[in-house]
């Protein structure tokens, strides 16, 4: 069995929701693609450890969202370590409301 690199998971994830608003259950998916041999268990493990480390560190902020829905509402931010936490954040989309997240921009410089 594959040992997940966090590290590099991290850096995935940063990119990943760089330029949109990304699911939570697609850093499953990717992990499903780079570690096949890694149990499922261990890849939500991993994920939700990494989303909240950069969850403390502000780095990303989630949203909730229906499926196929544009409309993202940001999750407050007291509890948003809740949501990630939660046993179901990081499922596969339903209907139901799911979680995404994107990338915070933290060092907005005006360049003129």
């Amino acid at each position: 069995m594959s040992a997940i690199d966090l590290p590099k998971l991290r850096t995935m994830i940063l990119e990943d929701g760089r330029d949109d608003h990304t699911g939570l259950y697609e850093i499953i998916w990717s992990l499903n693609t780079k570690y096949p041999d890694v149990a499922r268990g261990a890849k939500v493990t991993a994920a939700r450890e990494v989303v909240l480390d950069l969850l403390r560190d502000r780095e990303i902020a989630l949203f909730t969202n229906r499926w196929a829905s544009s409309s993202f509402v940001p999750v407050p931010l007291e509890r948003e370590e809740e949501f990630a936490s939660a046993d179901q954040a990081f499922d596969d989309p339903t209907d139901a409301e799911c979680l995404w997240y994107a990338t915070v921009c933290q060092n907005l410089t005006s360049v003129e």
